[in-house]
Formats: structure tokens, sequence, C-alpha cells
């Protein structure tokens, strides 16, 4: 029976170490267990530390977008009225229809840029911008003259007068084909300089005036285009204005100075 006691005690019992711990196999998966749980702690902790991380990038991307969008915002609004307030200056005019005299002129090849700073100078328009929009706007072209106009007119008004030539005056327009007489006559008539001094200096070979070449006849030496008889002085200087715009012609030619040139 004894026998059989201690073979049931041996199967059956639990012994234990010293202070009564439980044996090292226990503690050893007691171990385990408390391991496995701190890893998963752990996990988690790491888990939560990103997604509190994420969570802060994108409050500071949101931040950031508004900061951009109120510096835009406010950016935007400051430009806005700069250009308001060039504009509206830019674009000032006068009601018109002005008053007064103002004799105005035109240079030949003169661009609306030169013509508007002009205006302004002689407070016919109210700014450079106003007339060269109007001039842009309308698709108007300049035509050089002489002009009759007012101070403080309406821009367009001006335009409409500049670009009209049949208001232009004290300009001799030269055409290709006019005889020199027929242009003499009309320099005469424009610039209030009497035929007979053209006839004189015109006489003897126009010495000073013509080319050698030309063998002391001006057809032919008379360039076509507009020049501003009324603003010169003599015949002299009418004819010598138009006899060295042919020469300057047949220069970028690059024709030769000699006979060839009577045949041009």
């Amino acid at each position: 029976m004894s026998d059989n006691f201690d073979e049931f005690f041996d199967k059956h019992a639990k012994w234990t170490e010293h202070d009564g711990e439980p044996s090292s196999e226990s503690s050893n998966s007691s171990k385990y267990k408390s391991s496995t749980v701190s890893s998963r702690k752990r996990a988690k902790a790491r888990l939560e530390a990103k997604k509190r991380r994420r969570r802060a990038k994108v409050v500071l991307s949101i931040l950031l977008v508004f900061v951009l969008a109120v510096v835009g915002y406010f950016g935007y609004s400051a430009v806005r009225a700069w250009k308001l307030s060039q504009n509206s200056e830019s674009v000032a005019d006068w009601p018109g229809p002005g008053f007064g005299t103002v004799e105005f002129t035109i240079d030949t090849g003169e661009g609306a840029i030169s013509v508007a700073n002009k205006l302004v100078k002689a407070n016919v328009v109210k700014s450079q911008s106003a007339f060269t929009s109007a001039v842009s706007a309308n698709n108007k072209i300049l035509y050089p003259g002489v002009y009759s106009l007012k101070k403080h007119m309406a821009a367009i008004d001006v335009v409409d007068i500049l670009s009209d030539q049949t208001k232009a005056g004290g300009f001799l327009e030269v055409r290709a084909g006019d005889h020199a007489a027929d242009v003499l006559q009309k320099a005469s008539t424009l610039s209030g300089i009497s035929l007979d001094k053209f006839k004189a200096a015109l006489a003897d070979g126009a010495a000073g005036i013509l080319p050698a070449e030309a063998n002391g006849s001006v057809e032919g030496w008379l360039e076509p285009g507009a020049y501003n008889v009324k603003a010169m002085k003599s015949a002299d200087a009418i004819l010598s204005a138009m006899v060295k715009k042919r020469i300057e012609k047949l220069d970028s030619l690059g024709i030769p100075k000699g006979k060839d040139r009577e045949k041009a």
C-alpha cells in the first residue's frame, strides 16, 4: 500500500523551490507571457506616437496653407489696388471740348507716343495713356501736318482730328511721278513763300542744292514724302530738304554717284 501511495504522490505532487516559489519551468512561462505583453504595449505606444506625429503634420500643413492663403489674399489685394490707382492715373482725360487755340505739328515718321508727349506738354490732352489708348483702340493712323487744336480736349477728339488728312495743313505731300513745277507751286502755296523765290533758288544750276550729276535740273531730284514747309524759313531750305532726302534714298539703294543716278 505504501508503495502505491508513493507512486501516486510522485505523479501528482508539484514541488516548490526554497521559499515556496514555483519551479523554474513555471517561472519561464510567466516571463514569456510578461515579455509578450510588454512587446505589445511598446508596439501600441509606437503606433500611437506615429499617429500623433501624423496628426501634427496634418495640422501644420493646414496652418501653412491658411497662412499662405491669407498672405496671398492681402498681397493680391494690395497689387490690385495699386494697379487700379495706376490705371486711374494713366487714363486721366479731359471731358472736352476744350478752349483757346493750339497750333500743333506732327513731323514725318513721328510715332503715337512722341505725339502724345507733345500733346500733354501743350496741355491739349491730360495724359499720354489716354491718347495712345484712343489711337490703338480705334486703329487710327496719325498723319504728319500742322493742325489747329484746343487746350483740354478729350483724347478721342484729338485722335479724330490728327487722323484726318483733310485737316492737316502746312505739310507738302510729294508723290512719286509729281512734276517739279507742280511740287514748287504747292510748296509756295503752303509755305507762303513766293514762287519767284523758288525759281531764283534754282537759277544758275541751283548751286549748293543740286548735286553735279543733276546738271542743273531739279526734275527727278525731289524725293516723295511729307515735308513741313510751313516751318521752313526759305525756298532754299525747302528745296534742300527734298533733294537731301533723294540723295539719302539713292545712297541707301547703293546707286553710285554719276550718270546712273540720273536714270534711277
